[in-house]
């Protein structure tokens, strides 16, 4: 099919914010390629429900949970259905102190890592009666609190680094 043959004119391309073809006209030391080059913000995929503080008094909740089911529960005291969640609350409670929720919070592990830790615990945690062969016992609490954890890290709010940001240091 040739350009004559389509149905419709063939359209011009657009530019938009473009820099004009003759840049000489443009005054040295001027702000016109910053003020007009085009950007295009990325759109998270789920919308950001939860506040980096939020995300933290719940982390110490749910951990508190976690290292609770056991005896809430009844299980088997020393088998694998039992000390899973004990670890990953006391993982999670561990790396949650230590996290950095706001830029003047203390904390040496920044919130995106945090968050990524929490969705790899959430689906161990919510796989683990699988992995550990303890299915038809105790499945259905740790299932449940994986996926909760790993809905409460997809759906936080992480801030996005300038690129003013991205250069520096911790100080």
């Amino acid at each position: 099919m040739s350009e004559g043959d389509l149905p419709y004119p063939n359209p011009k391309p657009v530019c938009i914010d473009a820099v004009p073809p003759d840049k000489s006209i443009i005054k040295k030391g001027s702000n016109f390629e910053k003020d007009h080059e085009l950007t295009i913000k990325k759109q998270p995929l789920l919308m950001n429900l939860i506040s980096p503080k939020i995300h933290a008094y719940l982390d110490y909740s749910i951990a508190a949970i976690l290292i609770g089911i056991p005896w809430i529960f009844g299980f088997t005291m020393n088998g694998p259905e039992m000390w899973i969640p004990v670890i990953i609350g006391l993982i999670t409670l561990t790396y949650s102190i230590f996290t950095r929720f706001k830029e003047e919070h203390f904390g040496i592990i920044p919130l995106r890592v945090h968050v990524i830790s929490d969705v790899i615990l959430g689906a161990f945690l919510a796989s683990s009666p699988w992995i550990a062969g303890f299915t038809k016992t105790s499945a259905i609490p740790h299932l449940v609190m994986g996926v909760l954890i790993c809905a409460i890290a997809v759906l936080t709010d992480v801030p996005q680094k300038s690129d003013e940001e991205k250069g520096k240091k911790l100080e």
